[in-house]
């Protein structure tokens, strides 16, 4: 249902996300060990990552539709930063609800975010930029996660690896 372009964005924009968040100085990380095999640093930053789902709740039926799936992270235990084409939805997709569903109706779209397989909290969405491809997710309460740990800009170094996070937890250097 997403068109090729909403897709290759993802995998730009996630990183546009983190950059900003590090930029504001949200959190700092331990420093990596650069002598360890089987980093320990990264596999623990994992923790920070979780699932985004926008869904469409039929308010008809009560049940509840997913439309589109992405990685997000809290940077705190109520705050998530994901892509805005996670959590925003593209016109031909509203015609596809409405054919499932015999009705679109925009209030009816949410945000989840997967705690687990069975587990998971509405968020609200707080700040977006559809041009840089992030956006700002609150949830109501706080959440009891690990939020992950963002670099420190100024300590940062060019020679420095970098490591990319998504659910469900793969780890990939580049």
């Amino acid at each position: 249902m997403k068109t090729f372009k909403k897709r290759t964005k993802g995998v730009i924009s996630i990183l546009s996300a983190m950059t900003l968040a590090a930029v504001t100085a949200l959190s700092t990380v331990v420093p990596v060990a650069a002598d360890s095999s089987v980093n320990e640093d990264v596999k623990n930053a994992a923790d920070g990552v979780y699932a985004v789902e926008l869904v469409y709740n039929d308010k008809d039926s009560g049940k509840k539709y997913p439309i589109y799936d992405g990685t997000g992270f809290f940077i705190n235990d109520k705050t998530l930063i994901t892509c805005e084409h996670v959590i925003s939805i593209a016109a031909e997709d509203e015609d596809s609800i409405k054919n499932i569903t015999g009705d679109y109706d925009a209030d009816n779209l949410g945000v989840d975010i997967m705690l687990s397989s069975d587990i998971s909290v509405t968020a609200s969405i707080k700040k977006t930029s559809e041009i840089a491809d992030w956006a700002i997710l609150e949830t109501k309460e706080a959440v009891n996660i690990t939020p992950l740990k963002l670099a420190d800009s100024e300590t940062c170094q060019k020679t420095q690896e970098v490591y990319t996070l998504g659910y469900p937890g793969i780890i990939r250097q580049v």
